[in-house]
């Protein structure tokens, strides 16, 4: 990244290496299904044979051909007047007023990542990105950015100081997030205890119901399945829901050269990045659905403050105002030149 421009590459990947693992991947594939529908219509398995591998070769080809023309390099160009999306040969150029936030769907267990850019006709257009979560991270530091390169003087910096000139408060309502959060955890404790009490009577009782084979099959199936079960739902996010309830701070407070969590304060010398969840996420891939900010000092320590659950959950465990306090840290970090951004993963 220099003054002017940043720009991040993803090589495509070798194209033979690509060609012939789909080849034998979907071949294999074709060949199983064929081998099931041949089955079911009555045709014999030497007779059929040579038609399945014919049909399993040619539709493989077509697949590894399809994944060999989406197999591209792709750039992406930032500047101070636009994001450059490059595919190919092909190639996309949206204004940099034009962004408007990330979005991460999830298929099976996989992320996608995207950009999002407003169209003239006033709808979004999202870009997939196959960058991991750091260089997408360092993308959309980028965007942001260049994005304000028009604000990026002393001047301006100095006067969102003097605007925090005796602080400006934006109050948590940590007591009510706790409450929550702490009934939730004493919910999943007593059902937890309830389902492994049920556990531990139903093996003894099988015994003496049923014969020794059928006992001994329930008391493996329901003792230790319900056991099992009790352990996941008493500790399923309990790290995370007793720290939340632990570091959810009153207030988040910002001066000219400090911020304060609660009852921490930072000076902006000792501050090397500011991660947040972003507002916009309507539930989080990780943490357990929690919001949170995450202050990392120049020694490389960690501290980390949360601001309930994402919308998606039940409203006494959603702050309000969280986008809120984002917009403040955001701010007060670049008056004080400090790395923030967006937890995007």
């Amino acid at each position: 990244m220099t003054e002017d421009q940043a720009v991040f590459t993803k090589k495509a990947r070798n194209k033979a290496a690509v060609f012939f693992t789909t080849l034998i991947a979907t071949t294999f594939l074709f060949f199983i299904m064929l081998s099931s529908l041949f089955g079911r219509a009555g045709y014999t398995a030497e007779s059929a044979y040579y038609v399945k591998v014919a049909i399993s070769v040619s539709l493989g080809i077509v697949v590894a051909i399809c994944a060999l023309i989406s197999n591209k390099d792709i750039k992406i160009t930032i500047d101070r007047e636009n994001v450059t999306y490059t595919r190919g040969k092909d190639q996309k150029i949206f204004p940099i007023s034009s962004y408007r936030g990330t979005y991460i769907a999830t298929f099976n267990g996989v992320e996608e990542r995207n950009l999002r850019f407003a169209l003239p006709n006033g709808r979004l257009q999202s870009i997939k990105l196959p960058f991991e979560n750091a260089e997408f991270s360092d993308i959309v530091s980028a965007i942001t950015k260049f994005g304000r390169a028009d604000e990026d003087n002393e001047e301006s910096k100095e006067a969102i100081r003097d605007f925090f000139e005796g602080e400006f408060t934006i109050g948590v309502p940590s007591v009510k997030l706790s409450q929550a959060l702490s009934k939730t955890l004493k919910i999943r404790s007593i059902t937890s205890v309830i389902l492994a009490g049920l556990a531990v009577i139903i093996c003894p009782v099988a015994f003496v119901l049923l014969d020794i084979y059928t006992a001994i099959a329930v008391a493996l199936i329901f003792g230790v399945m319900g056991l099992s079960f009790a352990m996941l739902l008493f500790l399923y996010g309990r790290k995370e829901n007793k720290a939340a309830i632990e570091c959810t701070p009153e207030f988040v407070a910002a001066g000219p050269y400090c911020i304060t969590f609660g009852n921490e304060k930072f000076d902006a010398s000792r501050i090397r990045k500011v991660t947040a969840t972003p507002p916009a996420y309507e539930n989080v891939t990780k943490n357990f659905d929690f919001r949170s900010v995450a202050v990392t000092d120049i020694k490389g320590n960690v501290h980390k403050f949360y601001f309930g659950k994402s919308p998606k959950n039940n409203k006494n465990k959603v702050f309000n105002e969280y986008a809120s306090v984002v917009s403040l840290i955001d701010q007060w970090c670049f008056a004080n030149n400090i790395d923030f951004r967006m937890d995007l993963a």
